[in-house]
């Protein structure tokens, strides 16, 4: 999975020129694609429920060239090599897969299974934070992955933020994250005039985290940021 958040603070952004259906470039070295190639589409469920998985990664092996699967788990990877391929499918909270697909035998399914480890405490902590966010605004990770806004800041305005105070990166308050690409966060929660964002990594390891420090980190009164 790509490195998110605080990695544009150290070096040039590579993320920005995202698709609409496809995010990150390919490094240097990767063949461009031939006009007319095939389109690799499908679905990302769960394997034990057979529900739809939001978010999921799905990229060619070894490449950064990849989608996020949409909120009901459908995903669309243009112009990939027609034959067989090994492709990487991670998601929160699953155990991530690397699989051969095909993409000229239509329509995928792919099922991924529930990291055992980490989807209890991942509930815990999504209902948490559901409960503070109360009447707040959420962008989850199809509106932030692609919205084609430049950074944070121009994607709040087009979805009618007036006035942000104070930007929080995993509960701690980061001055000049507006001008972070939306891409690096998992998801991002308007509080009155703050914007609280997360990345797949703060979630993660605070899920494995008991209850009770899960509640101390993110805090219904008086949080941290």
């Amino acid at each position: 999975m790509l490195t998110r958040a605080r990695t544009w603070l150290a070096s040039v952004v590579t993320l920005l020129a995202a698709s609409s259906l496809a995010l990150g470039g390919a490094p240097s070295g990767l063949v461009a694609q031939e006009e007319g190639d095939p389109e690799l589409r499908g679905d990302v469920v769960s394997a034990a429920t057979g529900e739809p998985i939001a978010g999921a990664w799905v990229a060619m092996a070894g490449y950064r060239f990849g989608t996020y699967s949409r909120r009901d788990g459908d995903f669309r990877l243009p112009e990939v090599p027609a034959a067989p391929r090994r492709f990487d499918v991670e998601a929160l909270g699953y155990v991530p897969q690397t699989i051969t697909l095909d993409p000229s035998a239509g329509e995928q399914v792919i099922e991924l299974e529930p990291d055992p480890e980490l989807h209890p405490g991942l509930e815990f902590l999504l209902a948490h934070l559901e409960d503070r966010r109360n009447a707040g605004r959420l962008f989850d990770r199809q509106a932030l992955a692609f919205s084609g806004a430049y950074d944070l800041g121009e994607l709040l305005r087009m979805r009618g933020v007036q006035r942000v105070r104070k930007f929080c990166l995993d509960e701690q308050m980061t001055p000049g994250l507006q001008r972070a690409p939306p891409g690096d966060f998992y998801m991002v929660e308007m509080h009155g005039s703050t914007a609280r964002a997360y990345t797949q990594e703060f979630l993660e390891r605070t899920a494995r985290e008991d209850r009770e420090r899960i509640e101390d980190i993110v805090r219904l009164r008086f949080p941290l940021c």
